[in-house]
């Protein structure tokens, strides 16, 4: 089966999986809903706080923009991902996929590449018209890529740890955990900060506050990269023994 084919097939099944469920259609609009409140209601609020209760948002302004447009809607797009491999492996459909052309590599490649790219785009559109404040395209880019990661990582997280949906209701709220340390890591003075770099989300919203606080953030990057790359590496071998555990 040629790639553009199996993409196009695995492309439309999977917007009709989505379409037809509440709790997905939901994971999807809700990161689109969370923009324009950034977009259109950030400042008004801020200004109302201001007048109202002399509470200035302003310097808050960054993280909370970092955790929602570079953390928490690549979390949602992997969630996703992550659900529909979950009623795959309950379904058979990867017992099934084991006897066919499409090999689990290409198939788990596709479902994180696929949350991979529409959280990279995602992200760009939205971090780079967020109204607030200005990034360069290639920090917008370079940040994107290492948001965009969070996505299969999430995935295949839900997918490591949960074996059916039930369990996959619990694992939204460990999700949230783990997505959740870069908003606790901003309050945190450098160099203690630096421990929750154990959490890979923290060094894409680390370089995404940087650049909006007119630093440079690439150094943040690098680990991020290096880390996402070995967790991913782990969490794939986790979905391969799963996977074939699942089809004895």
């Amino acid at each position: 089966m040629q790639l553009t084919k199996f993409v196009s097939t695995m492309g439309r099944n999977d917007a009709r999986l989505v379409g037809r469920d509440q709790l997905l259609l939901g994971l999807v609009f809700y990161p689109i809903f969370m923009y324009f409140l950034i977009r259109f209601g950030l400042r008004p609020a801020t200004n109302w706080l201001q007048e109202a209760v002399g509470f200035d948002l302003t310097p808050y302004w960054t993280v909370g923009i970092a955790q929602i447009l570079v953390v928490m809607m690549p979390m949602f797009f992997g969630m996703i991902s992550g659900i529909l491999l979950i009623e795959e492996q309950e379904d058979k459909t990867l017992t099934a996929m084991m006897v066919t052309p499409v090999s689990l590599d290409r198939f788990v490649g596709y479902r994180a590449a696929a949350a991979g790219i529409v959280s990279f785009l995602s992200i760009i559109l939205a971090l780079g018209n967020n109204g607030l404040f200005e990034i360069s395209f290639t920090q917008l880019v370079a940040i994107s890529a290492l948001g965009g990661l969070a996505a299969p990582f999430n995935a295949l997280v839900f997918f490591a740890f949960a074996t059916n949906r039930v369990q996959a209701f619990g694992m939204l709220k460990a999700l949230s955990t783990i997505n959740s340390v870069p908003l606790i890591a901003w309050f945190v003075a450098e160099p203690w900060q630096f421990l929750f770099g154990l959490f890979p989300p923290y060094w894409a919203a680390k370089a995404a506050w940087t650049v909006m606080e007119g630093g440079s953030g690439w150094l943040y990057l690098i680990p991020g990269f290096i880390l996402y790359a070995a967790v991913l590496y782990l969490l794939v071998v986790r979905f391969r023994q799963k996977a074939y555990s699942g089809a004895v």
